[in-house]
Protein backbone atom coordinates (compact mmCIF):
# COMPACT_ATOMS: atom_id res chain seq x y z
CA UNK A 1 0.00 0.00 0.00
CA UNK A 2 1.28 3.75 -0.72
CA UNK A 3 2.13 5.72 1.48
CA UNK A 4 0.09 9.02 0.66
CA UNK A 5 2.73 12.21 1.51
CA UNK A 6 1.16 16.01 0.92
CA UNK A 7 3.25 19.03 1.09
CA UNK A 8 1.98 21.93 1.16
CA UNK A 9 5.05 24.83 -0.42
CA UNK A 10 3.29 28.54 0.75
CA UNK A 11 4.14 31.53 -0.74
CA UNK A 12 3.72 35.05 -0.33
CA UNK A 13 2.52 37.59 -3.32
CA UNK A 14 4.64 41.24 -2.94
CA UNK A 15 1.97 43.55 -1.30
CA UNK A 16 1.10 46.54 -3.33
CA UNK A 17 0.82 49.63 -2.60
CA UNK A 18 -3.14 50.02 -2.87
CA UNK A 19 -3.79 46.33 -1.40
CA UNK A 20 -2.92 44.26 1.76
CA UNK A 21 -5.12 41.61 1.21
CA UNK A 22 -6.37 41.05 5.13
CA UNK A 23 -8.61 38.70 4.26
CA UNK A 24 -5.81 36.18 3.99
CA UNK A 25 -3.30 38.12 6.50
CA UNK A 26 -5.13 38.86 9.44
CA UNK A 27 -5.35 35.97 12.07
CA UNK A 28 -8.94 36.94 12.69
CA UNK A 29 -9.93 37.34 9.13
CA UNK A 30 -8.40 34.08 8.13
CA UNK A 31 -10.13 32.28 10.79
CA UNK A 32 -13.43 33.61 9.71
CA UNK A 33 -12.60 33.00 5.77
CA UNK A 34 -14.11 30.01 5.36
CA UNK A 35 -17.29 30.18 7.37
CA UNK A 36 -17.42 32.95 4.63
CA UNK A 37 -16.42 30.78 1.56
CA UNK A 38 -17.50 27.70 2.03
CA UNK A 39 -15.99 24.91 -0.67
CA UNK A 40 -18.79 24.24 -2.87
CA UNK A 41 -19.69 23.68 -6.57
CA UNK A 42 -15.87 25.04 -7.91
CA UNK A 43 -14.34 22.43 -5.06
CA UNK A 44 -16.70 19.70 -6.87
CA UNK A 45 -15.39 20.33 -9.75
CA UNK A 46 -11.74 20.63 -9.66
CA UNK A 47 -12.04 17.36 -7.91
CA UNK A 48 -14.01 15.63 -10.32
CA UNK A 49 -11.57 16.91 -13.10
CA UNK A 50 -8.71 15.67 -11.16
CA UNK A 51 -9.96 12.30 -10.84
CA UNK A 52 -10.22 12.17 -14.96
CA UNK A 53 -6.22 11.98 -14.75
CA UNK A 54 -5.57 9.65 -12.13
CA UNK A 55 -2.83 11.53 -10.79
CA UNK A 56 0.30 10.22 -8.20
CA UNK A 57 1.36 13.91 -7.93
CA UNK A 58 -0.51 16.97 -7.50
CA UNK A 59 0.73 20.51 -7.27
CA UNK A 60 -2.23 22.72 -5.65
CA UNK A 61 -1.05 26.37 -6.13
CA UNK A 62 -3.06 28.73 -4.35
CA UNK A 63 -4.09 25.94 -0.82
CA UNK A 64 -5.14 28.38 1.34
CA UNK A 65 -6.65 26.75 4.87
CA UNK A 66 -6.37 23.33 3.34
CA UNK A 67 -9.75 22.11 3.08
CA UNK A 68 -9.10 21.15 -0.48
CA UNK A 69 -5.20 20.09 -0.25
CA UNK A 70 -6.17 17.87 2.12
CA UNK A 71 -9.05 16.16 0.12
CA UNK A 72 -6.47 15.72 -2.83
CA UNK A 73 -4.84 13.06 -0.35
CA UNK A 74 -7.65 10.85 -1.25
CA UNK A 75 -6.22 11.10 -4.62
CA UNK A 76 -3.27 11.72 -5.42
CA UNK A 77 0.32 9.78 -3.67
CA UNK A 78 2.03 13.35 -3.32
CA UNK A 79 0.62 16.80 -3.21
CA UNK A 80 2.57 20.20 -2.99
CA UNK A 81 0.34 23.24 -2.61
CA UNK A 82 0.95 26.91 -2.40
CA UNK A 83 -0.56 29.22 -0.62
CA UNK A 84 0.27 33.19 0.13
CA UNK A 85 -0.92 33.51 3.86
CA UNK A 86 1.05 32.36 6.93
CA UNK A 87 -2.34 32.63 8.75
CA UNK A 88 -3.97 30.29 6.45
CA UNK A 89 -1.34 27.19 7.10
CA UNK A 90 -1.75 27.44 10.82
CA UNK A 91 -5.45 26.73 10.69
CA UNK A 92 -4.54 24.57 8.13
CA UNK A 93 -2.10 22.32 10.29
CA UNK A 94 -5.31 22.20 12.95
CA UNK A 95 -7.02 20.44 10.77
CA UNK A 96 -7.92 16.27 10.65
CA UNK A 97 -5.62 14.59 8.75
CA UNK A 98 -3.11 17.67 8.44
CA UNK A 99 -0.49 15.24 9.87
CA UNK A 100 -0.16 13.87 6.38
CA UNK A 101 0.67 16.90 5.01
CA UNK A 102 3.97 18.79 5.13
CA UNK A 103 3.52 22.66 4.76
CA UNK A 104 5.99 25.01 3.85
CA UNK A 105 6.63 28.74 3.36
CA UNK A 106 8.05 29.62 0.35
CA UNK A 107 7.54 30.55 -2.98
CA UNK A 108 5.54 28.41 -6.42
CA UNK A 109 9.12 28.95 -8.30
CA UNK A 110 11.03 27.90 -5.66
CA UNK A 111 9.44 24.49 -6.31
CA UNK A 112 12.40 22.13 -7.66
CA UNK A 113 13.03 18.19 -8.03
CA UNK A 114 8.98 17.83 -8.18
CA UNK A 115 7.06 16.44 -11.51
CA UNK A 116 3.07 16.39 -10.94
CA UNK A 117 0.73 15.17 -13.18
CA UNK A 118 -1.61 18.12 -12.30
CA UNK A 119 -1.18 21.19 -11.65
CA UNK A 120 -4.64 22.97 -9.64
CA UNK A 121 -5.26 27.14 -9.14
CA UNK A 122 -8.60 27.31 -7.58
CA UNK A 123 -10.40 30.61 -6.34
CA UNK A 124 -9.11 32.55 -8.42
CA UNK A 125 -5.68 32.82 -7.16
CA UNK A 126 -4.85 33.86 -11.09
CA UNK A 127 -6.22 36.82 -10.65
CA UNK A 128 -3.70 37.60 -7.89
CA UNK A 129 -0.79 37.97 -10.11
CA UNK A 130 -1.16 41.43 -11.23
CA UNK A 131 2.18 41.41 -13.31
CA UNK A 132 1.93 39.88 -16.91
CA UNK A 133 6.06 39.41 -16.19
CA UNK A 134 4.82 37.16 -13.30
CA UNK A 135 1.84 35.65 -13.99
CA UNK A 136 3.64 34.48 -17.49
CA UNK A 137 6.98 33.39 -15.68
CA UNK A 138 4.82 31.47 -13.49
CA UNK A 139 2.85 29.57 -16.34
CA UNK A 140 6.55 28.62 -17.59
CA UNK A 141 7.83 26.96 -14.38
CA UNK A 142 4.68 25.30 -13.94
CA UNK A 143 5.02 24.02 -17.48
CA UNK A 144 8.73 23.34 -16.76
CA UNK A 145 7.55 20.95 -13.37
CA UNK A 146 4.43 19.04 -15.45
CA UNK A 147 4.87 15.44 -16.29
CA UNK A 148 4.78 15.17 -20.31
CA UNK A 149 0.75 14.87 -20.77
CA UNK A 150 0.04 16.90 -17.73
CA UNK A 151 -2.80 18.42 -16.87
CA UNK A 152 -3.20 22.53 -15.99
CA UNK A 153 -6.68 23.79 -14.60
CA UNK A 154 -7.35 26.97 -13.66
CA UNK A 155 -10.31 29.53 -12.88
CA UNK A 156 -10.43 33.27 -13.17
CA UNK A 157 -13.59 34.99 -13.93
CA UNK A 158 -14.86 36.73 -16.89
CA UNK A 159 -14.22 41.08 -17.61
CA UNK A 160 -17.21 40.82 -19.57
CA UNK A 161 -19.59 40.52 -17.47
CA UNK A 162 -18.12 43.29 -14.87
CA UNK A 163 -18.72 41.57 -11.75
CA UNK A 164 -17.32 44.70 -9.81
CA UNK A 165 -20.52 46.43 -11.04
CA UNK A 166 -22.31 44.99 -8.06
CA UNK A 167 -20.06 45.34 -5.61
CA UNK A 168 -21.80 47.67 -3.20
CA UNK A 169 -23.32 47.33 0.35
CA UNK A 170 -26.64 47.30 -0.60
CA UNK A 171 -26.00 44.18 -2.98
CA UNK A 172 -23.07 42.16 -1.52
CA UNK A 173 -23.83 43.08 2.43
CA UNK A 174 -24.66 39.66 4.69
CA UNK A 175 -24.13 38.26 8.06
CA UNK A 176 -22.62 34.67 8.85
CA UNK A 177 -22.48 32.61 11.79
CA UNK A 178 -18.52 32.69 12.19
CA UNK A 179 -15.63 31.33 14.89
CA UNK A 180 -16.10 34.75 16.00
CA UNK A 181 -19.52 35.13 16.51
CA UNK A 182 -22.01 36.51 13.64
CA UNK A 183 -20.29 39.19 11.47
CA UNK A 184 -21.40 41.44 8.71
CA UNK A 185 -19.74 41.72 5.75
CA UNK A 186 -19.69 43.69 2.46
CA UNK A 187 -17.67 44.87 -0.95
CA UNK A 188 -16.97 48.40 -1.74
CA UNK A 189 -15.92 49.12 -5.05
CA UNK A 190 -13.11 51.67 -5.50
CA UNK A 191 -11.25 52.00 -8.91
CA UNK A 192 -10.78 50.07 -11.88
CA UNK A 193 -7.45 50.41 -13.83
CA UNK A 194 -7.38 49.26 -17.36
CA UNK A 195 -7.85 45.43 -16.65
CA UNK A 196 -7.14 45.89 -12.54
CA UNK A 197 -9.61 45.96 -9.90
CA UNK A 198 -9.47 47.80 -6.66
CA UNK A 199 -11.95 47.11 -3.87
CA UNK A 200 -12.54 46.61 0.23
CA UNK A 201 -13.83 43.88 1.99
CA UNK A 202 -15.78 45.61 5.36
CA UNK A 203 -16.37 43.18 8.52
CA UNK A 204 -18.35 43.98 11.19
CA UNK A 205 -18.14 42.04 14.39
CA UNK A 206 -20.92 41.77 16.95
CA UNK A 207 -18.62 43.97 18.84
CA UNK A 208 -19.33 46.61 16.56
CA UNK A 209 -15.41 46.39 15.42
CA UNK A 210 -14.53 46.61 12.00
CA UNK A 211 -11.71 45.57 9.75
CA UNK A 212 -11.29 46.06 6.36
CA UNK A 213 -9.75 44.03 3.44
CA UNK A 214 -7.96 46.71 0.96
CA UNK A 215 -7.48 43.84 -2.17
CA UNK A 216 -6.20 44.47 -5.99
CA UNK A 217 -7.50 41.92 -8.77
CA UNK A 218 -6.29 41.40 -12.51
CA UNK A 219 -9.60 40.72 -15.01
CA UNK A 220 -7.22 39.32 -18.14
CA UNK A 221 -9.66 38.62 -21.25
CA UNK A 222 -10.31 35.00 -22.32
CA UNK A 223 -7.46 35.52 -25.12
CA UNK A 224 -5.29 37.23 -22.61
CA UNK A 225 -5.60 33.91 -20.72
CA UNK A 226 -5.59 32.14 -24.14
CA UNK A 227 -2.35 33.49 -25.38
CA UNK A 228 -0.17 33.65 -22.37
CA UNK A 229 -0.86 29.45 -21.94
CA UNK A 230 -0.05 28.74 -25.73
CA UNK A 231 3.05 31.06 -24.72
CA UNK A 232 4.29 29.01 -21.83
CA UNK A 233 3.92 25.83 -23.84
CA UNK A 234 0.11 24.53 -23.06
CA UNK A 235 -2.48 22.89 -25.80
CA UNK A 236 -5.85 24.40 -24.22
CA UNK A 237 -8.26 21.14 -23.77
CA UNK A 238 -11.35 22.92 -22.82
CA UNK A 239 -12.53 26.62 -21.59
CA UNK A 240 -15.42 26.14 -19.30
CA UNK A 241 -17.73 29.15 -18.33
CA UNK A 242 -18.91 27.89 -15.09
CA UNK A 243 -19.13 24.87 -13.06
CA UNK A 244 -22.14 23.07 -14.63
CA UNK A 245 -19.21 22.14 -17.23
CA UNK A 246 -20.94 24.37 -20.23
CA UNK A 247 -18.11 25.58 -22.54
CA UNK A 248 -17.67 29.32 -22.24
CA UNK A 249 -19.19 32.32 -23.92
CA UNK A 250 -19.51 36.15 -23.58
CA UNK A 251 -22.12 35.63 -20.89
CA UNK A 252 -20.06 33.50 -18.47
CA UNK A 253 -19.01 34.18 -14.96
CA UNK A 254 -16.30 32.34 -15.05
CA UNK A 255 -13.50 31.08 -17.16
CA UNK A 256 -12.13 27.69 -16.73
CA UNK A 257 -9.26 26.22 -18.02
CA UNK A 258 -8.04 23.08 -18.85
CA UNK A 259 -4.52 22.79 -20.42
CA UNK A 260 -2.21 20.02 -20.81
CA UNK A 261 1.60 19.62 -21.53
CA UNK A 262 2.20 17.76 -24.68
Amino acid sequence: MLKTEVICLCFCYDIYMNADYAEFNESRLAEIYDSLCPPGKDSDFFLNEVRKVKPKTILDVGCGSGILTIELTKIADIVIGVEPALPMIELARKRPNSEKVKWIHGFAKDVKDVHPDVVIMTSHVAQFFLEEDDWQSTLQHLYSLLNKGGTFIFDSRNPLVKPWVGWTKEKTKSTTSTPHGKVATWFEFLSINANRVRYKIHYKFDSGEKLESNNELIYRSKENLTNSLYKAGFEIKNIYGGWDGLPSDETSEELIFVARKS
